[in-house]
C-alpha cells in the first residue's frame, strides 16, 4: 500500500504543479514553498521512513498530507505522523514519527532529522 500513496502523492505533485503550484520558479530560492512542494516533502519523508522498515512493501499512511506537513520556511518541512507496517513477526504496528527535511523541489530532499518510536 506504501507505493500506492507514494504514486498517489506524486500524482498530486505533478498536477499542483500543472496548475500553477510555484508560478513556474525552480523551488530553489529558499522562499517559504507552496503546498506542491508539501506534497514533495512528504513524499520524501516516506521514502527516508521505509528505508528504516523491516517490511517497507507494507507500509500504510493516513490519508492526505496537510494535517500532517508544515512548512518551516526555506524549503524546510516537518512531517509529524505515523505509519502502519508489520514488524519482523508479521504483526502490523503503528509507529509515530516525526521528519525534518529541505525540499529543493524536482524529488530532490534532503533529511535533516528522522525520529520514530521502534
Amino acid at each position: 500500500m506504501g507505493c500506492g500513496v507514494v504514486i498517489l502523492a506524486l500524482i498530486v505533485l505533478v498536477g499542483v504543479s500543472q496548475c500553477g503550484g510555484n508560478g513556474g520558479s525552480s523551488g530553489r530560492t529558499g522562499t517559504t514553498r507552496d503546498t506542491g512542494d508539501a506534497v514533495g516533502a512528504w513524499v520524501i519523508c516516506q521514502q527516508f521512513l521505509e528505508d528504516r522498515l523491516t517490511a517497507p512493501a507494507t507500509a500504510e499512511y493516513p490519508s492526505g498530507y496537510s494535517q500532517y506537513t508544515s512548512s518551516l520556511g526555506g524549503g524546510r518541512f516537518r512531517v509529524d505522523a505515523y505509519v502502519d507496517a508489520e514488524n519482523g513477526f508479521g504483526a502490523l504496528v503503528r509507529t509515530d514519527f516525526v521528519c525534518t527535511v529541505n525540499y529543493q523541489g524536482n524529488d530532490n530532499g534532503r533529511l535533516e532529522s528522522l525520529q520514530f518510536d521502534e
